[in-house]
């Protein structure tokens, strides 16, 4: 039983061992293509802390002013538009503050990729490299995405809290 498990152990071996040469071999023939990856991938990296920035400008306008607005609104609770009104100002502003909490994904191990770098042929190291920085920039594309909705959401609130501040002022 113990030697069937050790040679199915060496064939997986080899198979990895095989895999790791067939890939070498791709990466040795194609070594400008790895570097327009990565070239690209940086690029996108740019555009994302570009838009991440944006959003973050966009949820402490919409913080500023669903705040305000409830502010202003709450010195007339005099009746139900105005209640209507200041609650979903403070809707907004929530969506707003969480809009723009703390990035969690993870950043790519440095120690480790040191050491990956160092003990691998440099196009193989390169795309590792290329594979942690798709997998943080997935992970970041996910929350920006997620951010934008709860953006969408605190100005279509604000909106609203406009509307029944309108009703209110109107007498409807």
């Amino acid at each position: 039983m113990k030697w069937a498990s050790i040679r199915l152990q060496l064939e997986d071996l080899m198979t990895d061992m095989d895999a790791a040469a067939e890939l070498e071999s791709m990466l040795a023939t194609h070594p400008g293509k790895l570097k327009t990856l990565n070239d690209e991938l940086d690029r996108q990296r740019d555009i994302y802390s570009s838009r991440a920035s944006s959003v973050q400008a966009r949820a402490a306008i919409l913080i500023a002013t669903a705040g305000l607005g409830a502010g202003l609104q709450s010195a007339h609770l005099t009746g139900g538009w105005y209640i209507l009104a200041v609650i979903f100002a403070a809707v907004a502003a929530g969506l707003g503050i969480a809009a723009t909490r703390p990035r969690y994904g993870g950043e790519i191990n440095l120690a480790s990729l040191r050491d990956t770098l160092f003990a691998s042929e440099e196009n193989t190291g390169l795309l590792k490299l290329i594979d942690a920085k798709i997998e943080v920039h997935e992970t970041d594309e996910k929350r920006l995405n997620a951010m934008g909705e709860f953006l969408r959401w605190g100005f279509v609130s604000l909106a609203v809290s406009i509307v029944f501040t309108l009703l209110a002022v109107l007498n409807v």
